[in-house]
């Protein structure tokens, strides 16, 4: 804590050490140490500034609060020279499309106002900040420049001040326990001090960061790039780990003897990605099914279950015999359309190949002509 000046206080006044407990003496022209507790009458107190004789401590502890606010308020409402001229070019620019200059001091009591409402979510608060933006008509820039970034500065030196007022007094309380021991007196008399003014300043503190971290947030550099890429991350995870799920499930050989696995996974797969497999594996699931059907029916019979041993040989029978209907009745039309087929999908073959390799092919004789050219025909 500063000293304090008395000389508006007549007479000599006697005070205690509140770290040594030694008696203090006061002349006209003297001033009082940080660690000193003043027993005076009532002038001396309204000299003091309100400190109190029954609880120094806890006036020591609201003079350094008070005071932080007032700095506070004062950094706040006073603009450096770069503000200003700043501010000197953003109103140069709203001139130029009509629009009114800012009044700089009105606009940051406003944005105060906002932040310091207790009734609004820190949400809503970025909001209404970003609606006065608007108003004015000033870039995000703009804004974070002359308000939000310079007030995030501002809160945070504050905070920093004061943090080191509390560290201040913790090395107090370490020196007087490190000269008179851990439990004397004057470590606990520091103690005390410490413990009074932590308590006062620490919803102080909190307030500082909580402003400090609201101003922070806002205006940040590459916004909407990190939301973008975020957003193409996220695709590509979920792509990945469908892909991954899948050769899981493809690689494990549990799943090959599950019939639900070649319905569901391979042949998707395959009729997706190899052409003209539809048909093929239609036919050979049906068989395949067809087959495991009279495998359960042995099965069943074995363990003595007959009905439905009956009904799993009903059922491969029934597949059976329509599998061979079919296949006598359209066999030749298939095996036709499958070479025709087969004839196709060469030629698109051949096309994409010219195509996907007309540039490469362009360039090797390019550079061969070039080499023939420039080393060999002369």
């Amino acid at each position: 804590m500063n000293p304090l000046s008395l000389q508006s206080i007549p007479e000599t006044r006697v005070g205690q050490s509140l770290i040594t407990g030694e008696p203090f003496f006061l002349q006209n022209s003297s001033e009082i140490p940080s660690d000193t507790y003043v027993a005076g009458g009532v002038g001396l107190n309204m000299a003091l500034s309100g400190m109190s004789l029954l609880d120094p401590n806890e006036a020591l502890a609201n003079q350094i609060a008070d005071g932080t606010k007032a700095r506070l308020q004062e950094r706040i409402y006073n603009f450096d020279a770069k503000t200003l001229a700043d501010l000197d070019k953003a109103n140069q620019k709203l001139a130029q499309k009509g629009k009114p200059p800012v009044d700089i001091k009105a606009v940051t009591k406003e944005i105060e106002d906002i932040t310091n409402n207790s009734n609004l979510s820190d949400k809503e608060k970025r909001k209404q900040i970003n609606d006065i933006r608007k108003r004015l008509g000033l870039s995000k820039g703009e804004m974070k420049k002359l308000f939000t970034k310079r007030l995030e500065k501002i809160y945070d030196g504050m905070k920093k001040e004061l943090e080191g007022t509390l560290a201040a007094l913790k090395q107090e309380v370490v020196q007087a326990e490190k000269i008179y021991g851990k439990g004397s007196p004057q470590a606990a008399a520091a103690a005390r001090k410490l413990e009074a003014v932590a308590k006062v300043n620490e919803p102080l503190l909190q307030k500082l960061e909580k402003n400090r971290k609201l101003y922070n947030s806002m205006y940040k550099a590459g916004g909407c790039i990190k939301k973008m890429f975020k957003g193409i991350g996220n695709a590509f995870k979920g792509i990945a780990t469908s892909v991954w799920n899948t050769v899981k499930t493809v690689i494990n050989p549990r799943n090959w003897i599950r019939p639900s696995f070649w319905k569901n996974i391979v042949a998707p797969l395959a009729m997706n990605f190899i052409p003209g497999i539809g048909p093929i594996l239609s036919t050979a699931y049906r068989w395949g099914m067809a087959a495991y059907g009279g495998v359960k029916a042995v099965t069943s019979l074995a363990k003595g279950r007959f009905l439905e041993a009956f009904s799993f040989a009903a059922d491969s029978l029934t597949g059976v015999a329509n599998l061979g209907a079919g296949a006598i009745s359209s066999g030749a039309a298939k095996a036709s359309q499958w070479i025709n087929k087969g004839l196709d999908w060469y030629q698109r073959g051949v096309e994409v190949y010219r195509t996907v390799t007309a540039g490469p092919r362009a360039w090797a004789n390019e550079g061969w002509n070039y080499l023939l050219d420039r080393f060999i025909v002369r």
